[in-house]
């Protein structure tokens, strides 16, 4: 039994884009909420000035990683629509030259 795949390529690509513009606003959202939590970890002293600094620390790690891997995934998209458009071309010229 032979199943048809079928992508259109237009909606995938914009939903990529949609990803990596989301990606980009939560950067700056982001930026802007440990900027907050770093002004506030100089004004703590003691034991919550250690506790907030490793908070801070930790976020800052996560928030890149999580970042990273949504990109990656973005444009794994865009790369996958790509190969996929161009393998339908060259089926298409294929089948148009009769083999």
């Amino acid at each position: 039994m032979s199943y048809s795949f079928e992508l259109h390529p237009d909606p995938m690509m914009r939903e990529s884009n949609r990803l990596l513009d989301a990606v980009e606003q939560s950067k700056a959202e982001h930026d802007g909420h440990h900027g907050a939590l770093e002004s506030a970890v100089s004004q703590m002293w003691g034991q919550s000035k250690g506790a907030l600094e490793s908070a801070h620390t930790a976020l800052t790690d996560q928030k890149r990683a999580l970042h990273h891997q949504l990109t990656e995934h973005g444009i794994g998209m865009q790369e996958f629509t790509g190969q996929v458009v161009a393998m339908d071309d060259l089926n298409a010229d294929q089948y148009g030259r009769g083999r």
